[in-house]
C-alpha cells in the first residue's frame, strides 16, 4: 500500500509499506496518474530516533559528502548532508510560502527532522521543491523537512556514498534540479551542478 506521510509545498512524502521504502514525489503528478494514497498516522519516539539513528534535538548527524562542480569545471564545491531534529517553530521556507509537512510531538513541542544540504560559505543552493531556511542552534542551514519514514534508505544510501539515489528519493531536489549561486557585484549568477 501506498501512504502520504507528509507534504512539503506541492510535494508529497509517499511510504509504500510493502518494499520500506519513502520517497518525495511531486503531488500533480501523483494525482494526474490516478495513484491512491491512504494517510498514515503514527509517531516515532525521541527514544527510537536516538537508539535507530542517532538523531536528538541540537545534535547534528552528519550522512554523506560530495563534490560538485560548478561553472564548467572551474569551480569544485563540497557539498554536505546531514539530518537534524529540529522544533518546528524554528523552520521557514525561503520564498515566504507556508510550511505544510507536519512534525511530531516531544516534550510538548512539535519537531521535525530536517535533511539539511552544507555548501561552501559564498555559495548557496536554490531548487524545486522550494528551500527551507533551518534554523538549528546559533545556526542556519537550508534544506528540507523530512519523513522519518525515509532514515532507513537515507541511512542505507548514504553508508555507501550513494548521492545519486538519495537524489532520486528526493525527486532530484538535492542535485538533478539542484542550482547554485554567487553574488557578483550587485548581481547574482545562477550555475548549475555537476557531480565530480
Amino acid at each position: 500500500m501506498l501512504y502520504d506521510v507528509g507534504h512539503i509545498g506541492l510535494y508529497v512524502y509517499v511510504y509504500d509499506s510493502d518494499t520500506g521504502e519513502c520517497k518525495l514525489r511531486f503531488y500533480p503528478d501523483i494525482v494526474r496518474n490516478n495513484i491512491h494514497l491512504d494517510r498514515f498516522n503514527d509517531n516515532m519516539s525521541i527514544v527510537k530516533l536516538k537508539m535507530l539513528y542517532g538523531l536528538e534535538s541540537g545534535k547534528l548527524r552528519n550522512l554523506c559528502k560530495y563534490d560538485i562542480k560548478l561553472d564548467g569545471d572551474r569551480i569544485v564545491v563540497i557539498i554536505g548532508l546531514v539530518l537534524c531534529l529540529v522544533k518546528l517553530e524554528n523552520i521557514r521556507r525561503i520564498d515566504g510560502g507556508r510550511l505544510v509537512y507536519t512534525g511530531f510531538d516531544i516534550d510538548g513541542y512539535c519537531y521535525c527532522i530536517c535533511l539539511s544540504i552544507l555548501t561552501g560559505w559564498s555559495f548557496a543552493p536554490v531548487s524545486a521543491p522550494s528551500l527551507y531556511k533551518i534554523v538549528h542552534g546559533t545556526s542556519i542551514f537550508y534544506g528540507y523537512p523530512i519523513s522519518y519514514h525515509m532514515l532507513d534508505c537515507l541511512s542505507r544510501l548514504s553508508e555507501n556514498n550513494d548521492i545519486i539515489g538519495i537524489d532520486n528519493i528526493m525527486c532530484g531536489a538535492l542535485f538533478k534540479r539542484m542550482e547554485y549561486y554567487r553574488k557578483v557585484g550587485d548581481k547574482l549568477v545562477y550555475l548549475k551542478a555537476r557531480l565530480d
